[in-house]
């Protein structure tokens, strides 16, 4: 699996912030206007969203942390889409697979 490290940061810290979901996404929207921290989780979220391999429900609860249990991968890939990529890109569709 290919590494995302600014991805995992941001899960682990939804993970263990207390916050909301509303709380994580504003300290998210305010994280990003660190311009260099911006480009690369940009970078991260568009290789990861095309990476057929990366298996998000592992991601996102696993034995060090929890963020959300999925029923299924593409439950998984939906919640990040809605919890990283909709708040990075607003105004840009998720990437399919196709």
């Amino acid at each position: 699996m290919t590494d995302y490290p600014r991805i995992i940061h941001t899960l682990q810290f939804f993970a263990f912030s207390g916050l909301s979901e509303q709380g994580n996404r504003e300290l998210l929207e305010r994280q990003l206007l660190v311009a260099d921290w911006r480009v690369q989780i940009e970078s991260e979220l568009r290789q990861v969203f095309c990476d057929k391999s990366f298996q998000w429900a592992p991601c996102l609860y696993n034995s060090e942390y929890e963020v959300f249990e999925s029923e299924s991968e593409e439950e998984a890939r939906d919640y990040a889409a809605e919890i990283l990529w909709n708040v990075v890109f607003p105004h840009i569709a998720v990437p399919d697979f196709d």
